[in-house]
């Protein structure tokens, strides 16, 4: 096969290939298929393959599935649509556009991409220039009235690439999840903007179902059958739909108007607005529509939503919906029964696996609607809390290879492979540390730890050349945002600047790298290198040695930071959780968890992101677990009394960052950990 594309001035966003073959019943019939950024293949109109993995840098993966089921004796159709992304956001680093496939019965090939393949701009969606997020993408525009352009022969791509094949499991479709009706009314627009502004600025006049469509809403809000919405007055016609659960997947919608018209389509995670809350700043979650008069109908396999609720907005007096809902998407576990013995923590340990789900794809993502991104300490977690949950290795090992396929010159992997980012979180880099070492310990595989041990080792030095008598020195550099979690303090402050920062040293970092250290030193040790073992051991001496620079003793807790004066600064949960973890003296440890677990006035507590090391911390030195339950039950139990179906981000929920808040955050599911690590099932 041939990495080809549509020929033009300007290489278009989206781009349908065609090709016939001929089958003949002699056996299997294979799809390999890739390109640069999404793409959705179909056999006679069924779709057979979609998902591009993510890939690291310098190779492309190419997928390969079986479509046997797909085909028929004699002629079939393939096609083909794929996405190019023209400038780089935190989920891809722009390449140049390609596509390749290739199609076997047996071993013979039957169809492959080529200069020969015809191919034209698929014109039903159209990328906008504002974006979802600085993160996800594009916004984009979906144009039923468009229509179909003439077929050319594609030319060749650019291929500066290595071919690989997936490393993980496709993910999965289920059927389309069932959505029911909870708003309706009329609306006006009175200001411009991206589609997510005029939805989230519009005037809403809200009506009862049976006035607009003459039925019962018991019995047809779920939309069993074609409902039909009449407005009446001036304004177009809105619509709110409920998909019971927050949820990832691919849209569905299946509309009717009389005639055409422009429309809206929104997504978001929760009501608190008496909307859907689409516009925050520079994030849209909305994008346009030009309906054409009679059905439209579309599902897209090429932009993965993240969400609970979807909206319509109309410009039309009467407004039929056929359907508007998610086919959900989601890796592959397996499924672990467990059974806690007792409702409620069965429900925790439910929702902690849900929230999990939710957040693994391509890769591991820090949430499935704002970001969609590969953090290093956000998968750190998935892979740690994940373990007990489904016991997965492919895809914890796969975002490892990548994580590490993006170290920069500095030593440090970018913030969210495979993006090439402006800045980068140093502390990261020991967190992938961390879980390389969980990983050998769930299950060792000597030929991974070997092809990964020297990123391991650039990543390590970054931080031992740091290393003095009052611990590891901060990045100072304006590259480097020196976050912890989302708590005074340790947010890292501004994390786009002009200037450096001041030099301070910093407690977090020394224990994390003495924690890394260690278990560095341990697969050195494992796979016979005596010595970097023995460096890696007395490095994590002197790091644990410096942990004393950091005890205020008038507070008989540990400072966070030291200035470049020799000042202290900053008291933290987390500080103590980490140190404690990283071994102080036991009597000092002693007071530093009891302080986690009645916290002095002034001192920051751990966020869920952390909450990890202080119940490792509470359970090493007091064995406490009623404790750590209770504050479970408590916190995360109150998420799901108030209707959270997912674990959120902090725990101020959707109010929390200038009301972007994520609803649904893997970071958050250490109910999961807690319970796998320190419960024992009935």
């Amino acid at each position: 096969m041939e990495w080809i594309w549509a020929d033009g001035d300007c290489a278009p966003a989206y781009v349908e290939f065609c090709s016939k073959f001929t089958v003949k019943g002699n056996g299997a019939v294979t799809l390999r298929v890739g390109a640069d950024w999404e793409y959705a293949a179909y056999i006679n109109g069924k779709l057979a393959c979609f998902g591009q993995y993510v890939d690291s840098f310098g190779v492309k993966t190419v997928d390969t599935a079986d479509i046997t089921e797909f085909t028929v004796k004699g002629e079939n159709e393939f096609k083909l649509v794929a996405h190019h992304i023209e400038r780089d956001y935190s989920v891809c680093r722009v390449i140049s556009p390609c596509a390749a496939f290739e199609i076997f019965e047996g071993k013979h090939s039957v169809a492959a991409s080529g200069t020969h393949t015809d191919c034209r701009r698929y014109a039903f969606i159209v990328d906008e220039a504002d974006a979802v997020t600085p993160q996800v993408g594009p916004c984009w525009r979906y144009d039923f009235t468009s229509p179909e352009l003439p077929f050319r022969k594609a030319v060749a791509a650019k291929t500066e690439f290595k071919e690989r094949p997936r490393p993980i499991k496709r993910f999965e479709l289920t059927p389309p999840i069932k959505s029911v009706v909870c708003a309706q009314g009329i609306y006006k627009c009175e200001r411009e903007g991206t589609a997510a502004e005029r939805m989230q600025h519009a005037w809403l006049s809200a009506r009862r179902f049976s006035d607009m469509t003459g039925l019962k809403r018991v019995e047809s809000a779920s939309l069993d059958k074609s409902v039909t919405f009449k407005a009446d007055g001036d304004g177009g016609i809105y619509v709110v739909l409920d998909l019971g659960a927050e949820t990832a997947g691919y849209l569905l919608c299946d509309v009717s108007v009389p005639e055409n018209c422009s429309a809206m389509l929104g997504w978001g995670e929760h009501l608190a607005d008496l909307r859907l809350r689409t516009a925050m700043g520079e994030r849209n979650f909305g994008i346009a529509l030009s309906l054409k008069a009679g059905r439209n109908s579309i599902c897209d396999y090429l932009h993965r939503l993240g969400c609970r609720y979807v909206a319509l907005f109309a410009d039309s007096s009467e407004l039929t919906l056929n359907g508007l809902t998610l086919r959900e998407a989601l890796y592959p576990f397996a499924e672990l029964k467990k059974d806690w013995g007792d409702r409620l923590l069965n429900e925790l340990y439910d929702a902690g696996k849900r929230t999990l789900k939710l957040c693994a794809h391509a890769h591991y993502e820090d949430c499935p609607w704002r970001e969609q991104a590969l953090y290093s300490m956000d998968s750190r977690n998935q892979m740690l809390f994940g373990y007990g949950v489904f016991g997965e290795l492919d895809l914890p090992r796969a975002a490892l290879r990548d994580i590490a396929a993006s170290i920069t010159a500095d030593g440090l992997p970018e913030l969210c492979p495979p993006a090439r980012n402006t800045i980068t979180i140093p502390s990261f880099a020991l967190y992938w540390l961390l879980a390389l070492y969980e990983n050998a310990q769930q299950s060792y595989c000597g030929e991974f730890v070997r092809e990964l041990l020297p990123a391991a080792e650039r990543m390590w030095r970054a931080f031992a050349e740091r290393l003095g008598e009052n611990g590891v020195a901060c990045f100072t550099a304006k590259r480097y945002w020196n976050f912890y979690e989302w708590v005074d303090g340790l947010d890292g402050g501004a994390f786009f600047r002009d200037d450096d920062i001041p030099q301070t040293y910093d407690a977090i970092l020394t224990a994390l790298f003495a924690l890394a250290s260690r278990s560095l030193g341990s697969l050195y040790k494992t796979e016979g290198y005596a010595e970097k073992s023995a460096e890696c051991l007395r490095t994590a001496q002197m790091a644990e040695a410096s942990f004393e620079k950091f005890y205020d003793s008038k507070s008989g807790l540990y400072a966070s930071f030291i200035s470049a004066d020799g000042e202290k600064f900053g008291l933290h949960g987390y500080t103590q959780a980490v140190l404690a973890a990283a071994g102080i003296a036991r009597e000092r440890a002693e007071k530093a968890v009891a302080a986690l677990m009645n916290p002095p006035k002034g001192m920051g507590e751990c966020t869920f992101a952390t909450l990890q090391w202080k119940y490792d911390a509470i359970m090493k030195y007091t064995a406490d677990k009623d404790f750590c339950i209770n504050e479970i039950c408590r916190v995360f139990g109150g998420m799901l009394k108030s209707g959270a179906t997912s674990y959120w981000e902090t725990a101020l929920g959707e109010a929390d960052f200038d009301d972007a808040g994520s609803l649904c955050h893997a970071w958050s599911a250490v109910p999961c950990y807690f319970m796998d690590k320190y419960l024992s099932r009935k």
